[in-house]
């Protein structure tokens, strides 16, 4: 087996597995989790369900973007409509339904045996596609690597801070990139068969299947910038092309075709455009006329990489170099794994870089392979051995005791930092401390005595430490500061029959929480005050005290039906117009558009 600079793997065949040499005494866990790709799969999730699953229960449905499907799905399952996705009040067709209809069935099954729709219910979905996507990473890394080198990638992709918050929030992205992970599977599985004259009917289909379940998930366009596009230029990289013939395209692209285009004409059928998400979800937001605009090329993700891929981010220098010596050292060959990570990677990369709308979504489908490049890296170049590390019990009893009386210092550290804290997450902040200062101190010992073995150990744990210690200590304290339940409570005791106007917060959580279709509530934007507000019938304005009483004129025209209800410790009001004190008349019944700075005047 060759990794991606065409370095030979120190492997040996047991069983038809290639598993790593034993080359010390402390190699029987790598012996363990290396000798049956199930047991490393296993391993793998288990660690991925408890970094990743942990206190998932206690994450509230937040504003913009989760609100949008679980309201949605919610809809689906009260009114028993699967076709068109409804959102606050209103059709919802700017992403395809798949996502949708995962959502209505975990929730479905969570309901029928008692779970919270928002935790296990929903939630269930992100965290199993982001299991799928770390799978995914393994078993690719197994083929252009070998089963040390997969282990590690696949660690590192799921303690990146970024896919491990994606794997829990309810959103599309971790969707998409699992069917893009699993069609690049197929796709280099089906490879293999095609040149060797073996049987490939199923993998080609699992290729195509993945293609329209993705396409069924964010569009084809997408699909295409991270999978069909990089899969065409690493066959013409490789020299490859003529393996088209055989790969079914005939009757496979048309298959992912009808899967993913299937939605778009069940729509339109009932009446909704479906042209609109090809005109402005794709080409609107890549030439910046729709929203998260960033002109400059590339220079948004450039610049926010640093956090999105922490802590792996501090390997990626030494990554790159490390590449370049290797490439160098085979005076510019490149393998089929290095071309293939280099085209996975590139392609998507410089798409969605030229791409004048930008989010930190957008790139979710490349850290699979950002993590395979570090995961050979530290393979090729530190050759790891997931191993224990050695001493006697007298040893091990010292230690224990160090680490009892260090835990110690780090309960008093938390009790006097975290004053909010229960006692659980202070115990577990103290541990936490106290591991991760182990870890750092062991890695610091290893690079004094160059046991590069103990080095990757503790930059392991100290991925896993960081983000166990993101679910267990810093989530809860951040969800009790944004538990929105009382607030929106509150305002549905004062609020009766009326309809509902934002300024000041987000209508998105409003339409989770409120629940109050098929009546949308709006957010008042500064043009549309009067038309939206004052002219409108039986309807409420919600907004900041802080505000009301910095607007004398707006304080004037309007009568409180609320007293204060706080959200996040600031106190908001419900108000309503005061027919006796109407804003002034001229500008009130005027007719002619309202610039924006003549409204920050009428406020």
């Amino acid at each position: 087996m060759l990794d991606i600079t065409g370095n030979a793997a120190e492997d040996r065949v047991i069983g038809g597995h290639e598993i790593p040499v034993a080359r010390n005494a402390h190699s029987a866990i790598s012996s363990i989790i290396f000798e049956r790709r199930s047991v490393a799969l296993l391993t793998l999730a288990l660690v991925y369900l408890i970094v990743t699953g942990w206190n998932l229960n206690l994450q509230h449905v937040v504003s913009p973007d989760e609100p949008r499907y679980a309201c949605a799905a919610r809809h689906m399952m009260e009114s028993g409509d699967y076709i068109v996705p409804w959102f606050n009040g209103r059709p919802r067709v700017e992403k395809p339904v798949l996502f949708h209809w995962l959502l209505v069935a975990s929730g479905t099954i969570a309901s029928a045996v008692g779970l919270s729709l928002t935790t296990i219910g929903f939630r269930f979905v992100p965290l199993m596609a982001g299991l799928l996507t770390v799978f995914a990473v393994f078993l690719i890394g197994e083929r252009i690597l070998n089963r040390r080198g997969a282990f590690i990638s696949a660690m590192v992709l799921m303690t990146n801070l970024h896919f491990h918050n994606t794997c829990r929030e309810l959103v599309v992205d971790m969707t998409l990139t699992a069917g893009i992970l699993w069609s690049w599977l197929f796709f280099h599985m089906a490879l293999e068969r095609i040149e060797s004259g073996r049987p490939r009917m199923f993998l080609l289909l699992g290729f195509y299947v993945s293609l329209g379940l993705a396409s069924m998930t964010k569009g084809p366009c997408l699909v295409a910038l991270f999978s069909t596009v990089p899969v065409v230029v690493y066959l013409a990289w490789t020299r490859r092309l003529s393996v088209l013939k055989s790969a079914g395209i005939w009757w496979g692209a048309p298959l992912a075709l009808a899967m993913g285009l299937a939605w778009f004409q069940a729509i339109k059928v009932r009446g909704q455009n479906a042209e609109e998400f090809f005109a402005i979800e794709n080409f609107a937001r890549f030439l910046g006329l729709k929203d998260h605009i960033h002109y400059i090329p590339f220079f948004y993700y450039l610049i926010s990489l640093p956090m999105l891929f922490a802590p792996w981010i501090l390997a990626l220098p030494f990554v790159i170099w490390w590449t370049f010596k290797s490439w160098r050292e085979r005076r510019g060959a490149l393998t089929d794994g290095g071309k293939l990570l280099i085209s996975a990677l590139g392609v998507g990369f410089f798409f969605i870089g030229m791409s004048v709308s930008k989010r930190h979504l957008y790139l979710m489908p490349i850290f699979p392979f950002l993590a395979l490049w570090v995961g050979w890296f530290f393979e090729r170049s530190f050759l790891p051995r997931l191993s224990l590390p050695g001493g006697n019990i007298a040893v091990w009893s010292i230690r224990a005791i160090g680490v009892v009386a260090l835990l110690a210092l780090g309960y008093v550290a938390a009790v006097l930092t975290r004053h909010d804290s229960t006692t659980l997450e202070i115990v577990l902040c103290g541990l936490i401390g106290v591991l991760l200062l182990v870890a750092c101190w062991r890695a610091a010992a290893g690079w004094v005595t160059c046991n590069t073995n103990y080095i990757v150990q503790c930059f392991v744990a100290i991925a896993l430490l960081m983000s166990f210690g993101d679910v267990s200590v810093i989530l809860p304290i951040h969800e009790r500061e944004l538990n929105l339940d009382p607030f929106y409570a509150e305002v549905s005791k004062n609020l009766g029959d009326r309809s509902l106007v934002m300024y000041g917060t987000n209508s998105n959580e409003a339409s989770w929480y409120l629940d109050r279709v098929p009546a949308p509530i709006d957010t008042i934007l500064q043009d549309e005050m009067k038309t939206k507000f004052f002219e409108t019938p039986n309807v409420a304005l919600l907004l900041p005290t802080s505000f009301l009483n910095r607007s004398k004129l707006l304080k004037n025209s309007v009568k409180a039906i609320s007293g204060e209800i706080y959200r996040f410790k600031s106190p908001y009001q419900l108000v309503v117009p005061d027919p006796a004190h109407l804003p002034d008349e001229e500008l009130f019944n005027a007719r002619v558009p309202v610039t924006r700075a003549s409204i920050f005047d009428f406020l």
